[in-house]
């Protein structure tokens, strides 16, 4: 079943992610722990956003999916301190729903996007060269979608 948010009048923005399942999760995880990684994320906190608009548009999520895969490419820092470490991803799914929100109205403070999953912040790590790689692919499990929380 989707969930659709409507624009509810209050100004507040447009929120939607992809989660991972859980075998992802759970090794994702693993890789972060092995590779030494400080303040990795929860395995719930690993996501994939796809539409984060101040603006707030009609959004449907997809729901729960099937298995779709997602690449690995490579690590970055993001962030405006750069306390980030992201894995980017390749996932034509997320583009396409990234791209149909962005049709619908949805305004994003990047020009780009760029499919990533945050795995910690504030890590220590500033240059990704030596994290080893993640060699498995990871799989989309369900889209939501809520109104941007003003207070965050």
């Amino acid at each position: 079943m989707s969930q659709k948010l409507p624009n509810d009048g209050k100004g507040r923005g447009t929120y939607s992610c992809f989660y991972l399942n859980p075998r992802s999760t759970r090794r994702l995880s693993r890789w972060g722990k092995a590779a030494g990684v400080k303040n990795l994320f929860s395995d719930d906190e690993f996501h994939i956003t796809i539409c984060y608009s101040k603006l707030p548009i009609e959004y449907s999520a997809a729901g729960i999916l099937p298995p779709l895969p997602v690449k690995p490419k490579g690590f970055s820092i993001f962030g405006k301190e750069k306390e980030y470490l992201v894995l980017e991803v390749s996932s034509p799914f997320a583009s396409n729903r990234n791209e149909y929100a962005r049709l619908l109205g949805a305004v994003s403070d990047f020009p780009d996007y760029k499919p990533h999953i945050s795995l910690a912040k504030d890590s220590g790590i500033t240059d990704t060269k030596d994290l080893p790689p993640i060699d498995f692919l990871l799989y989309l499990y369900r889209e939501e979608v809520s109104a941007i929380n003003p207070d965050h």
